[in-house]
Order: C-alpha cells, then sequence, then structure tokens
C-alpha cells in the first residue's frame, strides 16, 4: 500500500500544470505527467522510449543559460530554453532541474518545464510593435510637420520640423493654445470634422512666428 507522503508525490506530478518529468541516471524518462503530453505532442510511452540525448536533438532545444551543465551533479538548475514540439511549433520555456536523492546518493533528476510561449510572443509582438513605430515616427518626423493638440486645444507636442518651419521654439509651443503659435483656427470643416471624431485631410494655411504664411 503506497504511503500517504509517495500519494502526495505522486498526485503532484500528475496533476502539476506544468510538464514534469523523472530521469533516470541512464538519461530515461521513467516517469511523465499530463501537462508534458500535451507540451511536446507525444504521449508518456513515446516519451519513456526516446533516451534523454535524443530528445534534446528531436525537440532541437537550445539552452539559452547552463548550456553545459550535468543534470545529475546534486545541484538544482534553472535556465530559459526554447524547443519544438511533435508538431514543430517553438515553445519559449523554464526549465528547473531538481536532483533525486536518496541516502545523500543522486539517483535521477525531476525536469519541471514551465511553457511560457503565449507570454512571451506577448512581449516580443509588443516590443516589435514599439520599434514599428518608433520607426513610423522617425519617417513621419523626417517628412511632415507634427503637432498634437488636447481637446481643449493646446498643443502636448511638437516635431523638429514644425520648430523649423514656424520659427516659434518647443518650449513656446507646448503648453501654448494652438491658435497661439500660429495654427489656423478658422477653418470650420476641419475643425468639425475633427470634433465627430473622423480623419480630416486638405489644406490649410498657418503663419509662422514673423506672420508669413506656410
Amino acid at each position: 500500500m503506497l504511503s500517504k507522503s509517495e500519494k502526495k508525490y505522486r498526485s503532484w506530478i500528475t496533476h502539476y500544470n506544468s510538464g514534469v518529468c523523472i530521469v533516470d541516471l541512464n538519461g530515461n524518462l521513467v516517469k511523465v505527467n499530463e501537462a508534458l503530453e500535451k507540451m511536446t505532442g507525444y504521449s508518456s510511452q513515446q516519451l519513456k522510449e526516446i533516451p534523454y540525448d535524443e530528445l534534446i536533438e528531436r525537440f532541437s532545444i537550445v539552452f539559452h543559460t547552463n548550456v553545459n551543465i550535468n543534470i545529475f551533479n546534486a545541484e538544482a538548475h534553472r535556465g530559459e530554453i526554447t524547443l519544438r514540439n511533435k508538431h514543430g511549433e517553438r515553445l519559449y520555456v523554464t526549465s528547473t532541474i531538481v536532483p533525486i536523492i536518496v541516502d545523500e546518493v543522486v539517483t535521477g533528476a525531476f525536469v519541471i518545464l514551465h511553457n511560457h510561449t503565449k507570454e512571451t510572443e506577448a512581449r516580443l509582438l509588443l516590443t516589435k510593435t514599439m520599434k514599428d513605430l518608433e520607426n513610423m515616427k522617425y519617417a513621419l518626423d523626417e517628412s511632415a510637420i507634427v503637432v498634437s493638440i488636447d481637446k481643449e486645444g493646446y498643443v502636448t507636442y511638437v516635431n523638429d520640423m514644425f520648430i523649423e518651419v514656424s520659427d516659434y521654439s518647443k518650449g513656446e509651443a507646448i503648453g501654448a493654445h494652438y491658435g497661439d503659435v500660429g495654427l489656423n483656427t478658422e477653418h470650420e470643416e476641419l475643425l468639425h470634422t475633427i470634433r465627430e471624431g473622423s480623419v480630416w485631410r486638405g489644406e490649410v494655411a498657418n503663419r509662422n512666428k514673423n506672420g508669413q504664411i506656410y
């Protein structure tokens, strides 16, 4: 009959929401939980038939930290890896390796794989989007006058081209009412369209600091 502690241990492996396996000293997987099956796309039996070294190659595992670790040296290890599952999908995973020690002798290791692919892909997408926006802003700033105005009509941002064309400094423009820095306040169609929340396109005459129209 199983002891209470052994039942808890088996229950923990079975129901833990991250992938868990036990690797023996020969590099064979002797216990695999459902989360690891789901993550890799292989059944428990299939995983048990693949030696640890072959798993590294089959899943195209790349170790981003502690690449030369020995999983049986009686020390816990933690690092980041990427791998591809049975379906070729790239996964971003945090690996934790904990030695199994019985009577002061290492008998194997727990390997715990936490899949954070969704979070990492979202972060990478956000980084790319921010970079794309930065590039778009740079391109826009290099080719056009850009002024940002709040709903009360006060300037919150101007780019270098506005400063160059209008002769107003950034300090003079930001915080000023847009009409006080030469921007047209009498174009009714423009104002009406913007107040409706729509995009207006057309020509408008403004004046620089010296009263010249541009």
